[in-house]
């Protein structure tokens, strides 16, 4: 099943819950190779109109709204407007593309996933708090797309 989904291990979880809705709708206890099929073949039709948007346009228009270069956000230093550029890329990164963790990390210069977590967490947060925040990622949102 795993050979089935090569893009990120974020796909192949959401197969696996699929499959194991479908079981329960079928009310079948024991998953087979024909319902894991099934599951797949659905997964694989609905899934193929999803527009592909590279890091590399996100970390353009943060940058650009920010005032940040995109050398800078992928650097090292930690001064507040970068750090807050870079937060908000990684967190449209993981909010809008189906990359992996690290490969995310990788984009920013080689960071560590648990880099990328922390910063999506934190962002997330601050989302809920800084309506100013919320409305500036909202705004660089509609410039991706």
């Amino acid at each position: 099943m795993a050979g089935q989904f090569d893009s990120n291990v974020r796909e192949l979880e959401g197969a696996l819950k699929d499959i194991s809705l479908m079981a329960k709708v079928k009310q079948i206890n024991t998953i087979t190779v024909d319902i894991a099929s099934e599951a797949i073949r659905a997964r694989k039709q609905s899934g193929s109109t999803m527009i592909v948007i590279p890091i590399e346009k996100i970390q353009e228009e943060v940058g650009k709204f920010y005032d940040v270069s995109v050398k800078e956000m992928k650097g090292t230093r930690r001064v507040q407007n970068i750090v807050l550029a870079r937060q908000v890329a990684m967190y449209l990164a993981r909010e809008l593309t189906d990359n992996s963790l690290p490969k995310i990390g990788k984009e920013f210069g080689g960071k560590d996933h648990t880099t990328v977590i922390h910063a999506h967490a934190k962002i997330k947060s601050m989302i809920e708090t800084d309506d100013k925040l919320r409305i500036e990622i909202e705004t660089i949102k509609k410039k991706i797309k």
